[in-house]
């Protein structure tokens, strides 16, 4: 029975920790655009985006803020694949909520 209870709060953590791992995704993904549609279209892709692909997402839409805040465009072939995976994920996601 004590196993069953370190799952339940485990399995609860993990329902709690989903939602604000959907809110970095949509933050990240609108970045400074207050458009609903924008909205609509980053919370759709934060469906479609695999859990096992979700953080090399964020990751990605983080490192393309970062180059695109400094000035200088990201170019997606010299990414590392971690990152060059999670930027078609959410390009993949995207396209589908168009």
């Amino acid at each position: 029975m004590r196993g069953m209870r370190g799952w339940s709060a485990a399995a609860v953590l993990l329902g709690l920790a989903a939602p604000a791992f959907a809110d970095d995704f949509v933050a990240l993904c609108k970045g400074a655009e207050q458009d609903p549609e924008a909205e609509r279209l980053c919370a759709c892709a934060a469906d479609k985006v695999a859990h096992a692909e979700r953080s090399a997402a964020i990751a990605a839409m983080r490192a393309v803020a970062d180059a695109l805040a400094k000035g200088k465009p990201i170019d997606p072939s010299t990414l590392p694949p971690d990152l060059s995976s999670g930027l078609s994920a959410v390009k993949d996601a995207e396209a589908t909520c168009r």
